[in-house]
């Protein structure tokens, strides 16, 4: 019995590591979890898919797979961190909501801080992605895209309006990333100025329609 106890001691120690390095390893796995969370996946998934076919329409054709693969993954990297700073923003209120009270920040999974630091990180990196791997135009871009996210839709339409939902930056980025010289930037602005005036014929047609009556424009 004496010489079977060390045996014993020896496969208890093997045991409660075994438990301890489980443990870790799901605190970790639940970690990633909450930080993948807080970039929205399926956001970015809607993001993504509009993006792609968007690039195919501006090049006139199928670019390069290295070149969709870039702008997929620096795309999911900028709409991640705005994504990030959205979830910091409004954890107040997202804890009052059915939808979003799931989410990272409300269950405690992520504290604010880890948010924050998690939000720029992945934000500075999808600009320098793009600075350096494709444009200095799609960096910009990327570099509006969040401020827009985070200063317009966030802190500026969300918690006033209803009308909040910001559109146009998947066609503007995609388009931004097959050229850098100046006369695509202008085309680019150009195609914007079309694209606002048809929208605008649009919403003013379907008010007449929708009032059966003349107004001053």
């Amino acid at each position: 019995y004496r010489e079977r106890r060390p045996a014993l001691k020896h496969r208890l120690d093997l045991g409660e590591m075994t438990s301890v390095e489980i443990t870790s390893s799901a605190r970790f796995l639940k970690k990633l979890r909450a930080y993948f969370l807080l970039t929205k996946p399926r956001v970015i998934e809607l993001l993504l898919i509009a993006t792609v076919p968007a690039m195919i329409l501006a090049a006139g054709g199928f670019p390069s797979i290295w070149l969709i693969f870039a702008t997929v993954f620096g795309g999911a990297l900028s709409a991640g961190s705005a994504n990030a700073f959205n979830c910091y923003i409004d954890s107040d209120i997202d804890k009052v909501m059915g939808r979003t009270k799931n989410r990272p920040l409300v269950t405690g999974e992520l504290s604010h801080k880890e948010a924050l630091i998690f939000a720029w990180a992945i934000g500075i990196t999808s600009v320098i992605w793009f600075a350096v791997l494709i444009n200095l135009l799609s960096a910009v871009l990327s570099l509006i895209a969040i401020l827009f996210y985070v200063f317009v839709y966030t802190l500026g339409l969300k918690r006033r309006t209803p009308q909040n939902d910001p559109i146009g930056f998947p066609l503007i980025h995609s388009r931004s990333v097959l050229s850098v010289s100046f006369d695509s930037l202008r085309s680019l602005l150009e195609s914007c100025l079309r694209q606002s005036i048809s929208l605008w014929s649009v919403v003013v047609n379907s008010v007449k329609k929708l009032f059966n009556r003349r107004f001053w424009f």
